[in-house]
C-alpha cells in the first residue's frame, strides 16, 4: 500500500520533471546543433571515424535531441558518436562534458530528490491518517 501511495503522490512531480527534462534537452540540442554539427560533418568528410559513427546524428533539432537522449541517458553510442568529437576538438569536449554534468548531476539528482521528498510526504500523511483511524 505504501509503495502505491508513494507512486501515486509522485505522478504530478514525475510529469513536470519529464517536461523539464524535455525543455533542457531542447536547449542542449540547439547548442549541439550549432557547435557539434560542423565538427561532426568534418569528421565524416575526412572518413576518420568508425562505421557506427552516424553522419545524421546532429543534422536536425529532433536528431540532436534523440542523439543526446540515447547517448547521455541510455548510454547507447556514447563511444561511437561523442568520443570522436571529444578527440577532435577541445571546445566540443567542454560542451559534451557540460552536457553530461547538466543531465546526470543536475537533472537526475534534482528529479530524484523531489520524488523522494514526495514519497516521504506521502508516508507522513499516511502515518497521520493511520493515527487518526486508530483514535476513531
Amino acid at each position: 500500500y505504501l509503495m502505491v501511495a508513494g507512486l501515486a503522490s509522485t505522478m504530478r512531480t514525475i510529469f513536470w520533471a519529464c517536461i523539464l527534462i524535455f525543455l533542457v534537452f531542447c536547449v542542449l540540442s540547439v547548442v549541439a546543433l550549432d557547435v557539434l554539427r560542423p565538427i561532426q560533418e568534418q569528421l565524416y568528410r575526412e572518413g576518420d571515424v568508425s562505421a557506427e559513427f552516424k553522419a545524421h546524428a546532429f543534422s536536425s533539432l529532433t536528431n540532436c535531441m534523440l542523439t543526446l537522449f540515447t547517448t547521455l541517458v541510455v548510454g547507447d553510442g556514447f563511444y561511437d558518436i561523442l568520443v570522436p568529437l571529444i578527440e577532435k576538438d577541445f571546445f566540443a569536449s567542454l560542451i559534451i562534458v557540460s552536457f553530461v554534468a547538466v543531465v546526470h548531476i543536475g537533472l537526475d539528482h534534482l528529479v530524484l530528490s523531489v520524488v523522494v521528498d514526495r514519497v516521504a510526504e506521502a508516508r507522513r500523511q499516511d502515518a497521520v491518517f493511520q493515527v487518526n483511524q486508530d483514535t476513531v
